[in-house]
């Protein structure tokens, strides 16, 4: 893909290669740049959700020195996006919790043939489950 007119310039002989053309970003040659693919959506959108800087720029800022701790910064941001995901998990399994509480609590009681508890005073012998005869 080709650099944004903005960072183009005119093909500059250099001592390195005189068969591509300079980018020039703040007097820095960025022509290094192009060589990096640009993320396809997926990927992006990966990106973005994960809330990591797209990688094209990134890296521009890095080359620029813009950026004076890149791996910090991105650990930091991993941080976050791990904590978001975590924090996620935690509303989805307090989310799981609360519905099953509502169904338990919308049940009619349970019916029992079992044996009698006491409470009452009544007898301990357990009750048949099917009548007699």
């Amino acid at each position: 893909e080709k650099l944004p007119q903005a960072l183009s310039s005119p093909h500059q002989p250099n001592s390195r290669s005189s068969s591509r053309p300079m980018a020039l970003l703040g007097g820095v040659d960025i022509s290094c740049l192009a060589a990096i693919p640009r993320p396809s959506a997926e990927t992006k959108a990966k990106y973005d959700t994960m809330g990591l800087p797209d990688p094209i720029a990134f890296a521009a800022l890095c080359a620029l020195g813009a950026i004076k701790d890149p791996m910090g910064m991105i650990n930091d941001m991993m941080e976050t996006a791990q904590a978001r995901l975590d924090q996620a998990e935690k509303d989805l399994q307090s989310a799981k919790q609360q519905q099953l509480q509502l169904v338990h609590a919308a049940m009619p009681p349970k019916t029992t043939f079992g044996c009698c508890s006491g409470a009452e005073g009544g007898n301990k012998t357990p009750m048949l489950s099917v009548p007699p005869g």
